[in-house]
């Protein structure tokens, strides 16, 4: 017995340092526990707070949309009303009911504008980094969702204006009695194209949703975001400027719309050189153009605020710094390089491939 105690010891011994070497070991197989672990919990916040706020924020879009409609349908009336002398009770009638419509939809879809940008914003702030996590391929997913929501917007614009070009065609229609069949024809070509941008529109804006909210749980090795102030502070205003490019699209179809009602009452006074209704046609046509500025430069500049703080984040030490945790999964970075003359941005860019698993390559 006391011969076989040493043997027992170093086997002992063997296994033990098997179990610690297997441990320390760096490898794992894809698919395997390690591999897994390294995905991190999968978190119900960033459904709630980015696929929430976006819900918000997309229902404030169709109803702004449907009070728009409202206002053209209200218009209409009026002009029938004040061609009937203004002595048609239920033209009036009419008029004022889809006017209040107008505005009350117009007010609410503000407040859902306000209310999603607020909820999105105040979970980039209020929550934990842990809360939101993404992989490289969640990275890019989240920068295809982004791209694919502005483009619902352009379309969503275009639709917009295209309805208004179409309340012009139709009304130059039946200036003829309704017999010229080039007009009818550019009108029914206009009104189709009014359908396919509507509809892309929506397509896009809701594609883009899920895609923003789905990113967070694309599997891969998941790293935190938003960790520091300034990622924070990127993100929310980045939100805050693509809710306000919301309200700016509405106030720039409002005045496209009435800019061309002022025209419309310009000619039919037989169009004279100096009138202050060819003044008020200027005036809602420049803001109609300033407000489609404002709208195209707060949705990109918020898009570009909120991609920076996610996809870009800002890296302090130089590209001869050591290299953090993250820096294996980050695709793109922005790195700032201190230079004698001040300081110098430079972009390092991961391709994807190089940041797959090795057993996804």
């Amino acid at each position: 017995m006391r011969r076989c105690r040493p043997a027992v010891a170093a086997a002992l011994l063997l296994l033990a340092l098997g179990v610690s070497a297997q441990d320390a070991s760096p490898a794992s197989p894809p698919g395997g526990p390690a591999s897994r672990a390294e995905e991190g919990p999968v978190s119900l916040l960033p459904l709630l707070t980015v696929g929430g706020g976006l819900l918000v924020l997309q229902a404030g879009g169709l109803v702004n949309r449907t009070g728009f409609e409202l206002h053209r349908s209200a218009q209409d009336f009026w002009d029938r009303y004040v061609q009937s002398g203004a002595r048609n009770e239920d033209l009036e009638s009419a008029y004022l009911s889809r006017w209040f419509g107008y505005l009350g939809l117009e007010i609410g879809s503000y407040a859902l504008w306000g209310a999603g940008a607020a909820a999105m914003s105040l979970g980039a702030f209020a929550l934990p980094a842990e809360a939101f996590r993404l992989s490289p391929e969640g990275r890019y997913v989240f920068t295809v969702g982004m791209g694919l929501s502005l483009a619902g917007h352009v379309f969503a614009f275009s639709s917009g204006l295209q309805a208004t070009k179409n309340d012009g065609s139709w009304d130059a229609y039946l200036r003829t009695g309704g017999y010229s069949e080039p007009l009818r024809n550019a009108y029914e070509a206009g009104y189709d194209r009014y359908v396919s941008a509507t509809a892309k529109g929506a397509a896009f804006r809701l594609l883009g949703a899920a895609a923003l909210a789905g990113s967070f749980y694309v599997p891969g090795r998941k790293t935190p975001v938003l960790q520091r102030p300034l990622d924070r502070l990127l993100a929310g205003a980045g939100i805050a400027a693509a809710a306000a490019g919301n309200v700016f699209l509405a106030a720039s179809l409002n005045a496209k719309e009435q800019s061309e009602w002022e025209w419309e009452k310009y000619a039919a006074a037989g169009a004279p050189d100096d009138s202050e209704l060819l003044d008020s046609y200027v005036r809602q046509y420049r803001r109609y153009l300033a407000t489609a500025l404002l709208a195209y430069g707060l949705w990109l500049g918020g898009g570009a605020s909120v991609l920076t703080a996610v996809c870009l984040p800002l890296e302090g030490g130089g590209i001869g710094a050591a290299a953090g945790p993250d820096d294996a999964t980050r695709p793109v970075e922005l790195v700032v390089l201190p230079t004698a003359s001040g300081v110098e941005l430079l972009i390092r860019y991961r391709p994807l491939a190089a940041a797959l698993p090795s057993g996804c390559r």
